[in-house]
């Protein structure tokens, strides 16, 4: 996003509106442990789609960061704080 990268975030968009999420029918054949962290506050991929992800992937965790939409770039510290700890 911060390369301004304005094609792949409307293909991006455009596959969900389209109903063409690549991720159907996918997720539940992750086996690996996963951490899912998520902005409360992103705009571009609802807080909905993060929790659909822990539910899909088996045995997943979920981290959902307050007051952030992209909690990478705006609370780096907790974010890899997280990471690190999972």
């Amino acid at each position: 996003m911060s390369a301004g990268d304005g094609y792949t975030i409307q293909r991006f968009i455009d596959s969900i509106v389209h109903g063409e999420d690549v991720l159907d029918k996918k997720l539940g054949a992750v086996k690996q442990p996963t951490l899912i962290i998520w902005g409360r506050e992103d705009g571009l991929t609802p807080l909905a789609m993060g929790e659909r992800f822990n539910k899909e992937i088996a045995g997943s965790q979920m981290l959902v960061i307050e007051n952030v939409a992209l909690p990478q770039l705006e609370k780096s510290a907790e974010f890899n704080a997280s990471l690190m700890r999972f």
